[in-house]
């Protein structure tokens, strides 16, 4: 599986690839009918309470990283994986995400997840 990371401010560039926004809220200033992506997985988001917590401190990411894959372990974060991996049939992933931190992310979590890079704390 092919899995890229996009931002919401960029344009759409030409790579092939069904994209897929995965905020939990929808990005300011941007229409539901100009949007350029084809589908919003809300639910593969973070929980509210850890985006608030995170609040996007580099500082913190180690431990939300480890707290994010394990609400992604969960029935309905496990669900929410499979919906995304679905969308994507064959084609290629593109994660679309209005954050700013390219580094330090849920995007970037849940690539490596995607991938088999990453799996939930036992």
């Amino acid at each position: 599986m092919e899995v890229r990371i996009a931002r919401v401010a960029d344009a759409p560039g030409t790579e092939a690839g069904v994209r897929v926004l995965i905020d939990r809220l929808w990005p300011r200033g941007v229409g539901r009918d100009s949007a350029p992506w084809e589908h919003w997985h809300p639910e593969v988001a973070p929980s509210n309470d850890l985006r608030t917590w995170f609040d996007h401190d580099p500082a913190k990411f180690t431990l939300f990283e480890k707290q994010y894959l394990t609400e992604l372990a969960a029935p309905k974060g496990t669900a929410a994986v499979q919906r995304l991996r679905a969308a994507a049939g064959e084609r290629p992933l593109v994660l679309v995400t209005a954050t700013a931190d390219r580094e330090c992310n849920h995007a970037v979590v849940l690539r490596r997840l995607l991938l088999g890079e990453a799996r939930a704390p036992r």
